[in-house]
């Protein structure tokens, strides 16, 4: 962020006075060299940052669920109605990639910003976040609000997609129970 900052306060000097180009471009180049160690810290921390974040989960706004509601077909679909700032929901993030990636396409998991989709957050009754959808065939299957470990969202999957229909979270509880 310095060196951007510095590098347009430079630009913006040497481009109004020319006889001072080649000092701001020596000044420049000394920065770069002398904090070259450092840059490249950040931008392999950035780098390795953006790597970790690449989502499978797909961010969608009201009509792209509509269109992949209408396209799904009898794939079993996840929705996660989720904020930038809930916490629960960042915890929930990583575990919705690893449901994915579990079921390797065999469910589908997207995520819907309630801010960006006030209008359908008020029509759905989303009130406490994360709130979670299980979708198959058109039909809500389950619905549930918090955050839980992947395993517990397998379960419920297992319950709602392939088996017995979960009706509430208390008899999802008796059920992981009694196994």
């Amino acid at each position: 962020f310095k060196m951007a900052f510095i590098s347009s306060s430079l630009y913006t000097f040497t481009s109004k006075t020319s006889k001072h180009s080649k000092h701001s471009t020596s000044f420049l180049n000394t920065f770069v060299q002398t904090h070259s160690f450092s840059i490249h810290q950040r931008t392999t921390l950035h780098s390795s940052i953006k790597s970790h974040s690449i989502s499978m989960v797909d961010k969608v706004s009201g009509q792209q669920l509509e269109d992949t509601l209408k396209n799904l077909g009898s794939t079993p679909l996840v929705v996660d109605f989720y904020a930038t700032w809930c916490g629960p929901c960042q915890f929930l993030g990583p575990e919705l990639e690893k449901l994915e990636k579990k079921y390797d396409g065999k469910v589908r998991v997207v995520k819907v910003d309630t801010e960006a989709e006030e209008d359908l957050s008020s029509a759905l009754r989303i009130r406490g976040l994360p709130t979670l959808m299980f979708i198959q065939d058109g039909q809500l299957k389950y619905r549930m609000e918090g955050a839980l470990p992947v395993d517990s969202l397998v379960e419920i999957c297992e319950q709602a997609f392939f088996g017995k229909v979960v009706e509430n979270e208390s008899e999802a509880r008796e059920v992981r129970e009694a196994s």
